[in-house]
């Protein structure tokens, strides 16, 4: 069979536009309990520690750049009531770095020049806690993208909603976006959209 002869998986549109993406990671695991995570049983299996990565994505042409998830905040005690309990009940964290102080150091060592007050967006990918991170940690100007339907479900936080899974505090004083895909745009057979 010759490369030809392989299925087209995705269709990516041509474009002049490259964008630096350099993995962040946070030092940060979450113990994967099995029962939760996989069936069937397996033998022996106790889990396993998963590491948090997070992702800065660059545009050297615009001077732009954006974080792609926070990973898990090093202080989950102080997420909404109902997310630390959720963690306490089924999970270990073992704290690492949150992102902001991360990109700061690295700035400082003179390893990047992107500092937390430069990310113009924080994307979710989605709402879980070791996705969301500290948004607080970043300036007002810092704008959070989330995924259609998300601001109703997520929405007003706590201490406004006793049972929110997030923090009114993550998106006070903030722009949030939500993206819609009904651009028509496809890359493979999965909905996209161009900003």
């Amino acid at each position: 069979m010759s490369v030809s002869d392989l299925p087209r998986v995705a269709n990516i549109p041509e474009s002049s536009t490259t964008v630096d993406v350099r993995v962040i990671d946070t030092n940060t695991t979450v113990h994967l309990n099995p029962e939760l995570f996989w069936r069937p049983k397996v033998d022996g299996f106790t889990g396993l520690h998963a590491p948090i990565y997070c992702f800065l994505v660059s545009n050297n042409r615009t001077g732009e750049h954006v974080v792609f998830d926070l990973g898990t905040r090093p202080d989950w005690r102080n997420y909404a009531p109902k997310t630390v309990a959720l963690i306490s009940a089924t999970t270990v964290v073992t704290p690492g770095t949150d992102v902001p102080t991360m990109l700061n150091e690295a700035a400082d060592s003179g390893h990047t020049n992107v500092r937390s007050t430069d990310i113009a967006a924080v994307i979710w990918s989605h709402n879980h806690f070791d996705h969301i991170g500290d948004l607080t940690r970043f300036p007002k100007s810092t704008s959070l993208v989330v995924g259609p339907g998300v601001p109703a479900v997520t929405w007003p936080g706590w201490p406004t909603r006793a049972d929110a899974i997030v923090l009114d505090a993550d998106i006070e004083g903030r722009e949030v976006v939500e993206v819609a895909f009904d651009t028509g745009l496809k890359i493979g057979r999965h909905n996209s959209v161009v900003p």
